[in-house]
């Protein structure tokens, strides 16, 4: 079991709403973040999280010494409701857990025929930028336990709030 650490990334919608994307990663992980900002697997996964995301990251970025000043998206589709939900899997005790990526990006992904299931893979039909946040996350992402961690799936949520 790994030491963990928090890192939260605030997001600002249209609707100028903050939703929170958090997560647990190793110590190691964000000392290396914090020495060289820009090149770990917190890094790979900020990446992959604004490529999948219509809203800004704004404010600062919890564990990690970054403050960042966005502008109020403009996209009718970059609201808060607008989200991932991501199911994974602590690979030790087998717990389940979710976590969500608010104003997803309409064009970032491809849902399996008759569902809200993303395709997680480009071999399988996928997008480049969901495949990239697969792997990123499953990278960067313990479990409350300090365990690593598997996604299982990704739904597409559409609760339109905030207009």
């Amino acid at each position: 079991m790994a030491t963990r650490r928090q890192v939260s990334i605030p997001y600002l919608d249209k609707a100028e709403s903050i939703s929170t994307v958090s997560f647990y990663t190793t110590a190691a992980a964000l000392a290396a973040e914090n020495t060289t900002p820009g090149t770990g697997v917190i890094a790979a996964l900020y990446a992959a999280i604004n490529a999948v995301t219509l809203a800004n990251p704004t404010g600062r970025i919890a564990g990690i010494s970054v403050s960042v000043a966005a502008a109020i998206p403009t996209d009718d589709a970059a609201y808060n409701g607008n989200k991932f939900a991501i199911f994974w899997t602590d690979n030790v005790t087998g717990d389940k857990y979710q976590t969500s990526i608010p104003a997803i990006d309409p064009t970032a992904y491809n849902t399996v025929a008759g569902t809200k299931n993303i395709i997680l893979t480009v071999a399988a039909g996928g997008t480049t930028q969901i495949e990239d946040l697969v792997t990123a996350f499953e990278a960067a992402n313990l479990s409350k336990d300090g365990n690593a961690t598997t996604v299982r799936v990704i739904k597409k949520s559409s609760a339109r709030q905030g207009g």
